[in-house]
């Protein structure tokens, strides 16, 4: 289940408050934000540390100005703040919902809140809020395996997905791929324990006001260039919460639960020059970290958006890089994309290949893969 809200609930974004640009020039001077020692975000002209107070900015409400939002702009972001499912009562119902007539059953919740910020070009894009919901029912029995997906945690929903993924166990039984008998042996234990990110500055100590206001003032620090023709400013949050629940005929049940908390910064800038356009980015999804808002400081965000322009800037005049046989040096953001394109796709490819040989292949019964 995937819901996406807009920043209003009537769907439009009221501008009718928005101040006019502040009248001064960025630069060292009065650069709007500062990292701390220990990562926290401070307002020059109001020092206060992020810990003590959540946010003290130039031009916000805490320096007595209208910030750069809409009203009610809060509505949809207060759900992101709590999670949407309390963990123990559901988790009572997952574990009165397995059967306990099967070798092994699982049950794995999943509940992601995400909130998603961007200015591009100093104006705001739409906020928009998303909420994803769902259980996998997974089932081991007599060397089958089966499961199924619900977004209806309802007793009937679960109990439909239920029968489902003990259906396919049985339709599987003896004919799974890649096995010496076509069958699969349960896992030999049921897992327990738990895990929370550990968050050092919460994200919601800092309002939604101020995180809008960190954005505008990084955008404005981005284009500083009439050869500047693109860029933007992204904040993004994910809280993740899942909980496995097992079960079996041995009559154990135990359960893992795990709370991700995730922050990913994020700015880009495009430089052009007649027929030369380069681009400089800052995070590009890599930049992702566990924690509060913390992880802005650990990245170095505040400090970021002037050098990624001149970067952009700088680009246009570089020289290429020389032909021939090198050894190259990859920077982790590139490493991580490096990864994805040189190894990730040819795995799925090979995977591809090996379903169709198999689909063409008399008497085989596939089990579809969970990539």
């Amino acid at each position: 289940m995937l819901l996406t809200f807009p920043n209003r609930l009537e769907g439009e974004f009221d501008t009718s408050d928005v101040p006019p640009e502040p009248n001064r020039e960025p630069g060292p001077e009065n650069a709007p934000w500062s990292l701390g020692p220990i990562g926290g975000v401070t307002g020059v002209q109001q020092e206060s540390s992020i810990s003590e107070v959540a946010i003290s900015a130039p031009w916000s409400k805490a320096a007595g100005q209208a910030p750069h939002t809409g009203r009610n702009l809060g509505v949809m972001t207060d759900l992101l703040s709590a999670p949407l499912l309390d963990t123990s009562p559901i988790a009572d119902r997952l574990k009165a919902a397995l059967p306990t007539d099967v070798d092994y059953a699982s049950a794995r919740l999943f509940d992601e809140r995400s909130e998603h910020l961007t200015v591009r070009q100093n104006n705001l894009e739409p906020i928009f809020n998303e909420f994803d919901t769902g259980v996998m029912i997974s089932i081991w029995n007599d060397g089958g395996l089966g499961y199924a997906a619900t977004a209806d945690l309802s007793d009937a929903g679960l109990a439909k997905a239920v029968e489902r993924a003990r259906h396919w166990a049985g339709v599987t039984a003896g004919h799974l791929v890649g096995t010496d008998a076509g069958t699969i042996a349960p896992p030999p234990h049921h897992p327990t324990g738990s895990y929370q990110s550990p968050v050092e500055v919460s994200w919601d100590s800092m309002p939604l006001d101020d995180r809008l206001e960190l954005l505008h003032q990084q955008s404005r620090l981005l284009g500083i260039d009439d050869r500047i023709v693109d860029w933007s400013a992204r904040l993004t949050r994910r809280s993740v919460d899942t909980l496995l629940v097992t079960a079996g005929k041995d009559g154990q049940r135990d359960a893992v639960e795990q709370r991700f908390a995730f922050v990913y910064p994020g700015m880009r800038a495009t430089a052009n020059e007649g027929v030369n356009t380069q681009t400089r980015t800052f995070g590009a999804n890599a930049f992702c970290g566990q924690g509060g808002a913390e992880v802005l400081g650990r990245f170095g965000f505040g400090d970021a958006a002037s050098r990624v322009a001149n970067e952009a800037l700088e680009l246009l005049t570089a020289p290429n890089c020389p032909s021939g046989v090198m050894d190259i040096l990859l920077a982790p953001d590139q490493m991580i994309l490096q990864i994805h394109e040189s190894i990730g796709h040819p795995l799925r490819r090979r995977t591809q290949l090996r379903r169709h040989q198999l689909r063409h292949t008399r008497h085989v019964r596939l089990l579809p893969l969970r990539l």
